[in-house]
């Protein structure tokens, strides 16, 4: 038999180990509950997404935030010790890192237009170093700019680039800032065009998604690739710039250190995107493409441009490029801006209801 002594230490145990059970519960419960109010800062150590109920934990907020930097207006005589400081107020755009040894990807704004402006403007590291910036590129194209700052401490981690053509709606993404805070977004329009008449020089369709966020924040996967950057926010919803729209320009920036793009030389409507009438049938022989117009007809095609010597003309319809068909999901602009310079592309046109081939030379797009 088992005396009371034994009876007593028997109970103990068997509460302890309840006890213990209880706890872990708890803990998972709250955990949960904290991945649903991702607007909050989350914890370090743990990822920002929760997809199919299955909490990823693969992700550290401190390796993230190391890969974030803020830009700002350096303050040369402060007045006092606490306008010596910079304060997240202070920021007038976010970035993520693209190198180690100190290329930034941002969105272009009108403080990098102007000379002395560029001369005030500095990088604050989450780790709170002022970098002075050394060097700048705009890309007028998907209004991204690179800039190279002074890295002495080799501290910068480049991030993952993803491939945003495989985006969905509804997808769930996360901006995270330099301080830890993180917003989930979800994708409600994966291409909107504001401009119905659109040029060859320059990607103007932007990624809609809810909640709003700060200009040049990182827009994340739950694998922790880059699909995008945030342009602007518009009421409840933000604009972003697609990764895909700069990602083959990084090439180029880290082997020669500047930018390039191609040059064709024409304003277009992309027949795909928008419903026509019968109406339409008078002025439009084709149903998709990109339609060779502007108000002005002698400025459809730019003069001495590629598509001018190639013999392009007003109201020509580009069906392909190459036999990539130009369609709703993805641009005349996008297709000629994936080429390099100084090579020659077929296109497929439709003139007056006969098609015909075309060959045109790209040519280097002058900022």
């Amino acid at each position: 038999m088992i005396n009371s002594k034994h009876q007593n230490l028997i109970v103990i145990f068997f509460v302890s180990i309840i006890g213990f059970l209880a706890g872990s519960l708890g803990t998972l419960v709250v955990e949960n509950y904290r991945f649903d109010h991702l607007s909050q800062d989350l914890p370090k150590q743990i990822s920002i997404f929760k997809q199919s109920d299955k909490i990823i934990k693969n992700a550290s907020m401190d390796l993230l935030r190391k890969n974030i930097v803020g830009i700002i207006m350096k303050k040369e005589k402060p007045l006092n010790i606490l306008a010596a400081y910079y304060s997240p107020e202070d920021i007038i755009a976010y970035g993520f890192v693209l190198t180690g040894d100190g290329w930034i990807v941002s969105v272009d704004n009108r403080n990098f237009h102007n000379k002395e402006n560029i001369q005030k403007l500095a990088i604050i590291t989450n780790n709170g170093d002022i970098l002075e910036i050394e060097k700048q590129e705009i890309d007028n194209v998907s209004r991204t700019v690179f800039l190279k700052v002074n890295n002495p401490k080799k501290e910068f981690l480049a991030m993952k680039l993803g491939d945003s053509d495989k985006l969905n709606l509804i997808d769930e993404l996360a901006s995270i800032d330099l301080y830890g805070s993180a917003i989930k977004h979800s994708v409600v329009n994966l291409k909107k065009i504001d401009a119905v008449i659109q040029s060859s020089e320059k990607i103007s369709g932007r990624m809609i998604m809810s909640q709003g966020s700060t200009v040049g924040l990182p827009l994340i996967n739950f694998n922790n690739e880059i699909m995008g950057i945030t342009d602007y926010t518009d009421g409840n919803f933000i604009k972003v710039i697609p990764v895909n729209y700069f990602k083959n320009q990084i090439g180029q920036i880290l082997k020669t250190g500047k930018l390039s793009r191609v040059f064709l030389g024409v304003s277009y409507i992309n027949l795909s995107k928008f419903s026509k009438n019968e109406l339409s049938k008078n002025f439009i022989s084709g149903d998709s493409g990109a339609l060779i117009y502007s108000l002005d007809k002698n400025m459809a095609v730019a003069k001495d441009s590629p598509a001018d010597i190639a013999g392009l003309k007003y109201e020509d319809i580009i069906i392909s490029i190459e036999g990539e068909e130009i369609s709703a999901n993805k641009d005349l602009s996008e297709i000629i801006q994936e080429y390099k310079q100084n090579v020659s592309v077929n296109m497929e046109i439709l003139r007056r209801g006969e098609k015909k081939e075309i060959e045109v030379d790209l040519v280097e797009f002058e900022f």
